[in-house]
């Protein structure tokens, strides 16, 4: 039993779903709810709008009401300022509200789906395949898919904050936006060589952690017979020769994820630096007004926190894309597993 049982039960480790697959399959689910997945979306450019024009409010209250003492202007900025952040807070709870709901249908129709799935299959399915491995579908799979569609609102509002910020930069000043452009892509082409990987290695671990779960089954359903012939030692010998594959499978997996992590981080506070230095200098020449260097140093370290927040959601995309490949896997074994019905369903 174990991994092996997975290559022979027609579980192909080479099914191919990746990231953007598995995205266009999640917008897919939402599509099932086309209004409330409209107020979700509405809500999220709403308190995006706010979290990406706050900062860029600072250069206006520098340069144009503190340097030219306008205190009317400077109060109608903090009105303003204050009526955006209500209407922030009154959009994040409408999201709050309608994406919970959203996200647990979701997950209730996949478990509903990967049952469904279950009953088409013939019997040679189940006596080829560990029903440990199955079962890891249901818990560790499906919980993982879980947890990432938790924090998928903060991820797609993070994706589009660093297109946004971004654009504003280039407004703000085109040379350390230009830095900025081109310093972004390869402090971030590291960490993208290493999450293709990490993904693989997280496909791996879930396939030992299912063989482990197998072997802890049929121990358990033995238990008469290791008792009977006293079979504790071998069991034992058994379950730690598969603890060995996890180890080494958990121990690339858990490296190759943080590594992602250190490796955007380092990247980033780089970047800060050589923009901080080359912006100070343009300030002290006069090419660059102070409120501007305030705004862009505060929306380049909002641009970097957003692209942190990604980095880190990355391992796991990468662990739950490697679940729906599992997952998936159902939908793709060969013909001759499914089950052809021979008797008619009961009255």
């Amino acid at each position: 039993m174990g991994s092996n049982n997975i290559v022979q039960s027609g579980l192909s480790r080479k099914v191919v779903v990746p990231l953007f697959s598995f995205l266009g399959r999640m917008l897919k689910e939402f599509g099932k709810y086309k209004r409330q997945s409209l107020l979700i979306a509405i809500s999220i450019l709403l308190y995006l709008a706010f979290r990406i024009l706050f900062p860029l409010s600072i250069k206006f209250i520098i340069d144009n009401a503190i340097a030219l003492n306008d205190q009317a202007y400077l109060l109608r900025i903090l009105l303003l300022i204050v009526l955006s952040a209500i209407i922030a807070f009154l959009a994040w709870s409408v999201l709050v509200v309608l994406y919970s709901q959203v996200h647990t249908r979701i997950i209730s129709d996949l478990y509903k789906k990967i049952f469904s799935r279950l009953q088409e299959l013939s019997v040679s399915f189940f006596t080829r395949t560990s029903a440990g491995d199955i079962l890891t579908r249901f818990n560790t799979d499906v919980n993982l898919i879980d947890t990432l569609l938790v924090q998928l609102p903060i991820g797609v509002m993070f994706f589009w904050g660093v297109l946004l910020n971004a654009a504003l930069l280039y407004y703000l000043n085109w040379q350390l936006a230009l830095i900025t452009t081109v310093g972004l892509p390869l402090a971030l082409w590291l960490p993208n060589i290493l999450s293709t990987r990490a993904e693989a290695a997280s496909y791996d671990l879930k396939t030992d952690q299912a063989g482990m779960t197998s072997i802890v089954q049929e121990n358990i359903h033995a238990q008469l017979l290791v008792k009977a012939f006293n079979l504790q030692p071998y069991e034992i010998q058994r379950f730690s020769a598969q603890l060995d594959h996890y180890y080494k499978a958990a121990r690339r997996a858990n490296y190759l994820n943080f590594s992602v992590l250190i490796t955007a981080n380092f990247g980033t506070i780089i970047l800060s630096i050589v923009v901080l230095s080359v912006g100070s200098l343009l300030a002290f020449s006069g090419s660059l007004t102070l409120g501007s260097l305030m705004a862009f140093m505060t929306m380049l370290s909002g641009l970097n926190s957003m692209i942190l927040e990604l980095t880190w959601m990355m391992p796991l995309v990468t662990k739950a894309t490697a679940s729906m490949k599992r997952m998936m896997s159902f939908y793709n074994l060969n013909p001759p597993l499914l089950t052809r019905p021979r008797l008619k369903s009961l009255p």
